[in-house]
């Protein structure tokens, strides 16, 4: 049984992952067009170009959230769903899995072919890579890459939140008969809200304790520092996630009709 889900889990992602594949070659093929265009026309005024390449793995993620949710709908495929004996915390994992690779996959694509593009044809003839290699090596760079490490992760996290949040506002729209659009970014809206005060709210709490008078207070370099808060971001986030996917999964299973 724990192998016919397993199987039935990987099928559910597969599927999930071919509704945004589109969207996903999309971007990655946006990013090609926009920087050979910029090589071949010699174009310098790049920056509007570049920014509506980088801003797509951001934006068409988000798109696709909404997508996946409406298409059981207008595709008949909600009806093949209920049949399956699995209920709704797996189906919305796999979505919020599905959502999460695509993000991944266009922002590494499409950033790491701008750049790569940058290095080869401007950037290669006035950079001393000796002396990047050093900067790299050395204890101020490799604090620069933890941090963007760390702002990876925070990202990531936050797509995904925001993903859970799309996912439970539209069920949320579909508990009404009129009005769904209007009710749906309401509730997306408010879930937002509710985010922000509860990691305002956990945070208050966290560095109340830490500022106890009875507690001994040492300090704490700073590698170590970034990688608390950054820790605490990212459970803050996963938490919130976890809450908005169970909200979802409740409703799909207890309270959704088609």
């Amino acid at each position: 049984m724990a192998v016919s889900k397993w199987n039935m889990f990987k099928q559910l992602f597969q599927k999930e992952w071919d509704q945004v594949k589109t969207e996903t070659y999309f971007v990655l093929a946006l990013a090609l067009t926009v920087n050979l265009a910029v090589v071949v026309f010699n174009i310098e005024q790049v920056a509007p170009l570049y920014a509506f390449v980088l801003m797509a793995p951001f934006l068409v993620p988000l798109y696709s959230t909404v997508q996946l949710f409406r298409r059981e709908w207008s595709e008949g495929s909600i009806y093949l769903l209920l049949s399956l004996p699995i209920n709704g915390g797996p189906i919305f994992l796999t979505k919020l899995l599905a959502i999460l690779l695509e993000f991944i996959v266009q922002t590494a694509g499409a950033y790491g072919m701008t750049f790569l593009f940058g290095y080869i044809f401007e950037v290669t003839s006035r950079t001393n890579l000796k002396w990047a290699w050093t900067m790299a090596m050395s204890e101020r760079g490799s604090l620069i890459l933890q941090a963007a490490v760390m702002t990876g992760l925070i990202i990531i996290a936050g797509m995904a939140l925001l993903a859970s949040t799309i996912f439970l506002s539209q069920s949320l729209g579909r508990l009404v008969r009129r009005y769904q659009g209007l009710c749906t970014f309401v509730s997306f809206l408010f879930l937002l809200w509710l985010a922000g005060k509860i990691a305002v709210g956990a945070g208050d709490l966290v560095f109340r304790f830490i500022n106890l008078p009875n507690i001994p207070h040492t300090p704490i370099p700073q590698t170590a520092a970034m990688w608390q808060t950054t820790a605490f971001l990212l459970a803050t986030e996963v938490l919130i996630t976890v809450l908005y996917l169970a909200g979802t999964a409740y409703i799909y299973d207890t309270k959704l009709e088609l």
